[in-house]
Protein backbone atom coordinates (compact mmCIF):
# COMPACT_ATOMS: atom_id res chain seq x y z
CA UNK A 1 0.00 0.00 0.00
CA UNK A 2 1.00 3.63 -1.18
CA UNK A 3 1.46 5.78 1.74
CA UNK A 4 0.40 9.62 1.04
CA UNK A 5 4.10 10.73 0.05
CA UNK A 6 4.36 8.04 -2.32
CA UNK A 7 1.47 9.77 -4.26
CA UNK A 8 1.23 11.97 -6.91
CA UNK A 9 0.56 15.30 -4.92
CA UNK A 10 -2.99 16.62 -5.23
CA UNK A 11 -4.50 20.28 -5.44
CA UNK A 12 -6.28 21.29 -2.60
CA UNK A 13 -9.21 21.57 -4.34
CA UNK A 14 -8.43 17.52 -5.19
CA UNK A 15 -8.39 17.19 -1.41
CA UNK A 16 -11.08 18.75 -0.63
CA UNK A 17 -13.13 17.07 -3.15
CA UNK A 18 -11.88 13.74 -1.77
CA UNK A 19 -12.75 14.11 1.94
CA UNK A 20 -16.05 15.59 0.82
CA UNK A 21 -16.89 12.75 -1.38
CA UNK A 22 -15.15 10.20 1.62
CA UNK A 23 -17.95 11.83 4.31
CA UNK A 24 -20.77 11.89 1.66
CA UNK A 25 -20.42 8.38 0.70
CA UNK A 26 -20.85 7.73 4.51
CA UNK A 27 -23.42 9.69 5.74
CA UNK A 28 -25.72 7.18 3.79
CA UNK A 29 -23.65 4.42 6.68
CA UNK A 30 -25.08 6.75 9.85
CA UNK A 31 -22.70 9.58 9.87
CA UNK A 32 -24.39 12.76 11.22
CA UNK A 33 -23.51 14.88 8.03
CA UNK A 34 -26.45 15.58 5.24
CA UNK A 35 -25.80 17.78 2.00
CA UNK A 36 -28.18 20.62 0.97
CA UNK A 37 -30.85 19.81 -0.75
CA UNK A 38 -30.62 20.72 -4.60
CA UNK A 39 -27.37 21.93 -3.86
CA UNK A 40 -25.22 23.42 -6.84
CA UNK A 41 -21.73 24.40 -5.05
CA UNK A 42 -19.55 23.02 -2.98
CA UNK A 43 -20.07 25.93 -1.01
CA UNK A 44 -23.94 24.90 -0.76
CA UNK A 45 -23.17 21.58 0.10
CA UNK A 46 -20.55 22.60 3.38
CA UNK A 47 -23.35 24.94 4.28
CA UNK A 48 -25.47 22.61 5.65
CA UNK A 49 -29.74 23.43 6.03
CA UNK A 50 -30.90 26.82 6.24
CA UNK A 51 -33.61 28.03 9.04
CA UNK A 52 -36.58 27.02 6.12
CA UNK A 53 -35.20 23.58 5.73
CA UNK A 54 -34.91 22.93 9.42
CA UNK A 55 -38.18 24.18 10.25
CA UNK A 56 -40.27 22.15 7.13
CA UNK A 57 -38.08 19.49 8.84
CA UNK A 58 -39.12 19.87 12.45
CA UNK A 59 -43.10 20.34 11.18
CA UNK A 60 -42.77 16.77 9.24
CA UNK A 61 -46.30 15.40 10.51
CA UNK A 62 -45.16 11.51 8.66
CA UNK A 63 -41.33 11.16 9.61
CA UNK A 64 -40.40 11.72 13.52
CA UNK A 65 -36.61 11.52 12.56
CA UNK A 66 -36.73 14.54 10.29
CA UNK A 67 -38.98 16.33 13.10
CA UNK A 68 -36.37 15.78 15.25
CA UNK A 69 -33.19 16.44 13.44
CA UNK A 70 -35.18 19.78 12.40
CA UNK A 71 -35.76 20.63 15.82
CA UNK A 72 -32.36 19.91 17.45
CA UNK A 73 -31.15 22.30 14.38
CA UNK A 74 -33.20 25.22 15.54
CA UNK A 75 -32.69 24.44 19.97
CA UNK A 76 -29.21 24.81 18.12
CA UNK A 77 -29.62 28.39 16.42
CA UNK A 78 -29.24 31.88 17.65
CA UNK A 79 -32.75 33.02 16.03
CA UNK A 80 -34.57 30.26 17.70
CA UNK A 81 -35.96 32.66 20.27
CA UNK A 82 -38.79 34.43 18.19
CA UNK A 83 -42.45 33.65 19.52
CA UNK A 84 -42.92 31.04 16.56
CA UNK A 85 -40.10 28.62 16.75
CA UNK A 86 -40.91 29.03 20.73
CA UNK A 87 -43.97 27.51 20.20
CA UNK A 88 -43.29 24.87 18.21
CA UNK A 89 -40.69 23.86 20.77
CA UNK A 90 -43.40 24.08 23.20
CA UNK A 91 -45.65 21.43 20.78
CA UNK A 92 -42.50 19.94 20.56
CA UNK A 93 -42.47 18.66 24.60
CA UNK A 94 -46.16 16.52 23.52
CA UNK A 95 -44.39 15.20 20.51
CA UNK A 96 -44.90 11.36 20.51
CA UNK A 97 -41.52 10.76 19.74
CA UNK A 98 -38.80 10.74 22.52
CA UNK A 99 -36.33 12.35 20.28
CA UNK A 100 -38.65 15.35 19.45
CA UNK A 101 -39.45 15.72 22.87
CA UNK A 102 -35.37 15.52 24.26
CA UNK A 103 -34.75 18.34 21.51
CA UNK A 104 -37.17 20.40 22.12
CA UNK A 105 -36.43 20.53 25.83
CA UNK A 106 -32.86 21.81 24.59
CA UNK A 107 -34.30 24.70 22.98
CA UNK A 108 -36.35 25.48 25.58
CA UNK A 109 -33.38 25.42 27.90
CA UNK A 110 -31.66 27.26 25.10
CA UNK A 111 -33.92 29.62 24.45
CA UNK A 112 -36.39 30.34 26.91
CA UNK A 113 -37.19 32.72 29.82
CA UNK A 114 -37.16 31.37 33.58
CA UNK A 115 -41.02 30.68 33.86
CA UNK A 116 -41.02 28.20 30.96
CA UNK A 117 -38.56 26.10 33.03
CA UNK A 118 -42.09 24.52 34.50
CA UNK A 119 -42.61 23.44 30.97
CA UNK A 120 -40.10 20.93 31.58
CA UNK A 121 -40.98 19.64 35.02
CA UNK A 122 -43.27 16.93 32.98
CA UNK A 123 -40.90 15.64 31.21
CA UNK A 124 -38.71 14.93 34.57
CA UNK A 125 -41.23 11.84 35.25
CA UNK A 126 -41.14 11.10 31.29
CA UNK A 127 -41.03 7.13 30.44
CA UNK A 128 -37.74 7.72 28.30
CA UNK A 129 -34.23 8.19 30.51
CA UNK A 130 -32.71 10.61 27.79
CA UNK A 131 -36.20 13.04 27.68
CA UNK A 132 -35.55 12.93 31.92
CA UNK A 133 -31.91 13.81 31.43
CA UNK A 134 -32.34 16.52 28.95
CA UNK A 135 -34.83 18.00 31.30
CA UNK A 136 -32.95 17.77 34.30
CA UNK A 137 -29.65 19.56 32.17
CA UNK A 138 -32.32 22.33 31.04
CA UNK A 139 -33.64 23.42 34.62
CA UNK A 140 -29.85 24.22 35.36
CA UNK A 141 -30.19 26.90 32.86
CA UNK A 142 -33.36 28.19 33.99
CA UNK A 143 -33.69 30.18 37.16
CA UNK A 144 -37.25 29.57 38.07
CA UNK A 145 -37.77 28.52 42.46
CA UNK A 146 -40.87 27.16 41.81
CA UNK A 147 -39.10 24.05 40.17
CA UNK A 148 -37.49 22.96 43.26
CA UNK A 149 -40.22 20.56 44.48
CA UNK A 150 -40.12 18.40 41.33
CA UNK A 151 -36.14 18.81 41.49
CA UNK A 152 -36.09 17.42 45.41
CA UNK A 153 -38.61 14.19 44.48
CA UNK A 154 -36.82 13.37 41.63
CA UNK A 155 -33.61 13.23 43.48
CA UNK A 156 -35.04 10.73 45.59
CA UNK A 157 -33.84 6.80 43.73
CA UNK A 158 -37.35 5.53 44.73
CA UNK A 159 -38.53 8.08 42.52
CA UNK A 160 -35.97 8.39 39.87
CA UNK A 161 -33.99 4.94 39.09
CA UNK A 162 -31.49 6.31 36.73
CA UNK A 163 -28.47 7.68 38.55
CA UNK A 164 -27.47 9.42 35.49
CA UNK A 165 -30.30 11.48 35.93
CA UNK A 166 -30.48 12.06 39.83
CA UNK A 167 -26.38 13.70 39.20
CA UNK A 168 -27.86 15.90 36.63
CA UNK A 169 -30.60 16.82 39.45
CA UNK A 170 -28.04 17.48 42.07
CA UNK A 171 -26.22 19.81 39.80
CA UNK A 172 -29.61 21.93 38.90
CA UNK A 173 -30.38 22.03 42.13
CA UNK A 174 -27.44 24.03 43.61
CA UNK A 175 -28.60 27.36 42.75
CA UNK A 176 -31.90 27.19 44.87
CA UNK A 177 -30.46 29.02 48.22
CA UNK A 178 -32.95 26.80 50.76
CA UNK A 179 -32.03 25.02 54.00
CA UNK A 180 -34.91 21.83 52.39
CA UNK A 181 -32.33 21.72 49.20
CA UNK A 182 -29.27 22.12 51.45
CA UNK A 183 -30.95 18.77 53.52
CA UNK A 184 -31.81 16.93 50.37
CA UNK A 185 -28.36 17.14 48.83
CA UNK A 186 -26.71 16.26 52.10
CA UNK A 187 -29.02 12.98 51.83
CA UNK A 188 -27.65 12.81 48.40
CA UNK A 189 -23.99 11.80 49.41
CA UNK A 190 -25.63 8.56 50.17
CA UNK A 191 -26.62 7.19 47.58
CA UNK A 192 -25.34 4.02 45.89
CA UNK A 193 -23.65 6.14 43.10
CA UNK A 194 -20.54 8.33 42.93
CA UNK A 195 -21.41 10.44 40.47
CA UNK A 196 -25.05 11.75 42.55
CA UNK A 197 -22.91 12.01 45.48
CA UNK A 198 -20.29 14.14 43.56
CA UNK A 199 -22.58 16.07 41.85
CA UNK A 200 -24.50 16.77 45.53
CA UNK A 201 -20.91 17.66 47.23
CA UNK A 202 -20.44 20.20 44.56
CA UNK A 203 -23.53 21.82 44.78
CA UNK A 204 -23.55 22.15 48.66
CA UNK A 205 -20.05 23.53 48.00
CA UNK A 206 -21.14 26.64 45.97
CA UNK A 207 -24.06 27.08 48.08
CA UNK A 208 -22.34 27.25 51.26
CA UNK A 209 -18.82 27.77 50.12
CA UNK A 210 -18.14 24.72 52.78
CA UNK A 211 -15.49 22.14 51.09
CA UNK A 212 -16.32 18.96 53.80
CA UNK A 213 -16.07 16.61 51.07
CA UNK A 214 -17.96 13.47 50.76
CA UNK A 215 -18.36 12.90 54.67
CA UNK A 216 -22.25 13.42 55.12
CA UNK A 217 -22.27 13.12 58.93
CA UNK A 218 -19.61 16.64 58.75
CA UNK A 219 -22.02 17.94 56.21
CA UNK A 220 -24.98 16.99 58.84
CA UNK A 221 -22.88 18.85 61.58
CA UNK A 222 -21.74 21.66 60.25
CA UNK A 223 -25.75 22.40 59.18
CA UNK A 224 -26.84 21.83 62.74
CA UNK A 225 -24.54 24.40 63.79
CA UNK A 226 -25.23 26.49 61.16
CA UNK A 227 -28.77 26.81 61.56
CA UNK A 228 -30.22 29.51 60.00
CA UNK A 229 -30.55 30.11 56.16
CA UNK A 230 -28.12 33.19 56.65
CA UNK A 231 -25.97 31.27 58.16
CA UNK A 232 -25.89 28.60 56.19
CA UNK A 233 -25.51 30.67 52.89
CA UNK A 234 -23.30 33.09 54.03
CA UNK A 235 -20.62 32.33 51.92
CA UNK A 236 -22.08 30.98 48.83
CA UNK A 237 -21.10 31.21 45.71
CA UNK A 238 -22.70 32.21 42.00
CA UNK A 239 -24.06 29.34 40.45
CA UNK A 240 -22.87 28.00 37.32
CA UNK A 241 -24.32 25.86 34.81
CA UNK A 242 -22.46 23.15 33.12
CA UNK A 243 -21.93 23.75 29.00
CA UNK A 244 -23.22 21.63 25.98
CA UNK A 245 -19.77 19.84 25.06
CA UNK A 246 -18.79 16.78 22.66
CA UNK A 247 -15.38 15.95 20.77
CA UNK A 248 -15.24 16.75 17.24
CA UNK A 249 -15.99 13.29 15.38
CA UNK A 250 -13.76 11.75 13.48
CA UNK A 251 -15.01 13.45 10.01
CA UNK A 252 -15.37 17.00 11.57
CA UNK A 253 -11.23 16.68 11.10
CA UNK A 254 -11.36 16.92 7.11
CA UNK A 255 -10.96 19.90 5.61
CA UNK A 256 -14.08 22.49 5.61
CA UNK A 257 -15.75 20.03 8.07
CA UNK A 258 -16.96 22.56 10.66
CA UNK A 259 -16.73 20.91 14.22
CA UNK A 260 -18.59 20.85 17.02
CA UNK A 261 -20.39 24.29 18.41
CA UNK A 262 -19.47 23.92 21.88
CA UNK A 263 -20.21 26.62 24.35
CA UNK A 264 -19.09 27.95 27.77
CA UNK A 265 -20.73 27.59 31.15
CA UNK A 266 -22.55 30.41 32.27
CA UNK A 267 -25.04 31.84 34.97
CA UNK A 268 -28.81 30.24 34.30
CA UNK A 269 -31.28 33.03 32.63
CA UNK A 270 -33.05 34.65 36.16
CA UNK A 271 -30.50 33.60 38.47
CA UNK A 272 -30.38 37.04 40.60
CA UNK A 273 -27.55 39.25 40.25
CA UNK A 274 -27.14 39.84 44.48
CA UNK A 275 -27.97 36.03 46.21
CA UNK A 276 -27.46 35.27 49.73
CA UNK A 277 -30.74 33.55 50.38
Amino acid sequence: MHSLKSCSPLSSLGVVAAALGLVLALSGCGADFSATPGAKSLREVLRGPSPADAADMALDPYDPQRRFRGTLLLANAKFAGEPLYMQLFADGLRDPDPGVRLASARAIANHGVPSQAMSLVPLLMDDNQDVRLEAAKGLQRLHEPKVVDALLERLDPKKEPQPEVRAEIAEALGQYAEGRVVQALIAALDDNRLSVNRRAEASLRTLTGNDLGLDRGAWVRWSQTAGESRTLFAARAAYVHPAYFRSPSWWEYLPLVQGPKNESAGLPKGFPERFGG
